[in-house]
């Protein structure tokens, strides 16, 4: 990290703002109070069905907070979040693209490293060391994604890159309780590829489309877009997964002790935490508690699916494609005025 932040320092060129603003502690309070109640609120519907009043009320609410938040940011002078920036259809386009990406990844993400530890009895390091073909994956590829986005354009490679994304979400449709591990590592390896190939030309997209003092609000959007994406994507495929697993669950728990029962339903998790004291009974809790949470996976596997090939869908229709690097290309022109500024 010392490292990284002194490269910063010495690389990459400053963009400040010559008018900065101020602190917008009201606007960051209603962020914190609508975030939290809207993910309270999807949480506690995966648990006890969204017709109770503890998971309804704090989603409505967090709703209407996030509202408010939206109206007073746009009256301010100095908003946390300008939500004016979302306007620009480039810009709006490509931190949506980010939202949605995270949202499948994350959520991806939750419910493999329970089927690791839980489903495959891998502990917490093989488990992490599954995860690494993720790393490897965008590692390798993300360099090679801006020379891609150079000579295709952000539409085709960020398209692709989604398309790549939902691939190695779907195999996660057809992994099993006894799937070799190599797919499972696969699956991640081509998660990462997709994800190398989305978020440079995202990015570009999004630093294109302000002009040079904005880019710090840019990066600071994207960032927020890409946490928020990532916190609902875990939320909401972790209430699907909970869920239909309770669902099917079914008799297994009968004859065991009510808190027992109730621990067991709530997660696999809690079933094997019972099975541990179950005695005869804890290899039939196992297997069906396997069973429903493989099932469970493959529903949010398919939640996940839907909102990658979402991102792809408005990569393919709202970002640029190819920009021509003649003497009226935008880049070039947007390179002359800040030389010209400089000058």
């Amino acid at each position: 990290m010392v490292v990284g932040v002194a490269l910063v320092f010495a690389l990459v060129p400053e963009s400040r703002d010559p008018k900065p603003g101020r602190i917008d502690v009201v606007g960051v309070l209603l962020s914190i109070i609508g975030l939290t109640l809207l993910t309270y609120g999807v949480i506690k519907g995966g648990e006890d069905g969204f017709g109770d009043l503890l998971a309804w009320g704090p989603l409505a609410g967090g709703i209407l907070v996030l509202i408010g938040f939206v109206l007073y940011e746009r009256s301010i002078e100095f908003p946390s979040l300008d939500v004016r920036l979302f306007g620009n259809r480039q810009f709006s386009a490509s931190t949506s693209m980010i939202g949605l990406v995270f949202f499948a990844a994350m959520g991806a993400m939750f419910f493999g490293a329970f089927y690791l530890q839980l489903v495959r009895g891998y502990g917490p390091l093989a488990s992490g060391a599954l995860f690494v073909p993720f790393a490897v994956g965008q590692m390798v590829f993300a360099p090679i994604s801006s020379n891609m986005v150079k000579k295709f354009g952000p539409k085709l490679v960020s398209t692709v890159g989604l398309l790549l994304v939902a691939l190695g979400l779907a195999t996660w449709l057809f992994i099993g309780s006894d799937t070799p591990i190599a797919v499972v590592a696969l699956a991640f390896f081509v998660q990462g590829v997709g994800m190398a190939n989305v978020m440079p030309p995202a990015t570009e997209s999004i630093m294109s489309a302000l002009p040079r003092e904005k880019a710090g609000v840019g990066s600071a959007v994207s960032n927020t877009i890409r946490q928020l994406g990532g916190a609902l994507g875990v939320a909401v495929l972790g209430a699907i997964l909970s869920s239909v697993y309770r669902d099917n669950l079914g008799s297994a728990t009968d004859g065991l002790p009510g808190a027992a029962a109730e621990t067991a339903h709530e997660s696999i998790s809690g079933a094997y935490a019972v099975a541990a004291q179950a005695g005869p009974a804890a290899g039939n809790l196992l297997h069906t508690a396997n069973e429903s949470f493989v099932t469970a996976m493959h529903w949010a596997a398919g939640g996940s699916l839907v909102f990658a090939l979402l991102g792809a869908l408005v990569a393919a229709i709202f970002l640029p494609g190819k920009r021509t690097e003649g003497p009226h290309s935008p880049v070039l022109a947007e390179e002359q005025g800040v030389a010209l500024v400089e000058a």
